[in-house]
This record gives C-alpha cells, sequence and structure tokens, in this order.
C-alpha cells in the first residue's frame, strides 16, 4: 500500500492526524434502569474520531447505550455491554450519549481525543 492512496481504486482516503491530548470522564448509574447522561457539557467530537465508552471492570450488570434518555430506558438501546467491554461510538457531541445499567452502582468510563 502506498501512503495516501486509497487500499479499494476509486474510495476517498481519510488520513487522521494524531491528537495532542484527550478527555476523560466517569459516569455511575445510580438507579438501575434509570439512564444518565455521560456529560451535561457541549463536548464537540473532532471529525472521524469517536467516543470509546468501556463499562467499568467491577461492574455486575449490564449496560445499554443510546442517544437519548427515552431509548437508553425503552429498549431502544445498544444493549449487552457488560464488564470491561468497550463500545466506539462515532457521534458529534459527547453528551448525546446516555447510559443505563441492569444493577444500581455500575458504570463506565469514557475517551475523547482532542
Amino acid at each position: 500500500m502506498v501512503p495516501g492512496e486509497p487500499v479499494v481504486p476509486g474510495e476517498a482516503v481519510v488520513i487522521i492526524k494524531n491528537k495532542p491530548t484527550f478527555l476523560t470522564g466517569q459516569k455511575t448509574i445510580p438507579v438501575a434502569g434509570t439512564a444518565v447522561q455521560l456529560t451535561t457539557t457541549n463536548l464537540q467530537v473532532p471529525d472521524n474520531l469517536p467516543v470509546i465508552v468501556i463499562a467499568k471492570p467491577d461492574n455486575t450488570g449490564y449496560l445499554s447505550v443510546a442517544s437519548s434518555k427515552g431509548d437508553a430506558e425503552g429498549g431502544n438501546a445498544f444493549y449487552g455491554l457488560s464488564a470491561g467491554l468497550a463500545v466506539a461510538l462515532w457521534v458529534t457531541n459527547v453528551n448525546i450519549i446516555w447510559v443505563t445499567s441492569s444493577v444500581a452502582g455500575d458504570g463506565v468510563s469514557w475517551k475523547l481525543e482532542v
């Protein structure tokens, strides 16, 4: 492969440069089945980069991840994130991510390169 050339002829090549730093956060779900927003702060996500959401290693339940409180609580969510597993979400803002758990006290950590 030649750097900067498409792997498949005709496909676009996106070059993602390394970022100088990253942001992190943690969120605990205090009530099982009640969704919490990762952050209420307006944290724009740079183009072509994901937010990584990681289930805390000591969780005992399963997490649901969605783009709204209603979806997270209503079952229209990614379900099954167990202890230590992660999901990459290509979203425009960290504040659109909501999580809930089947067990009170479970939580997540998240990371965003900026």
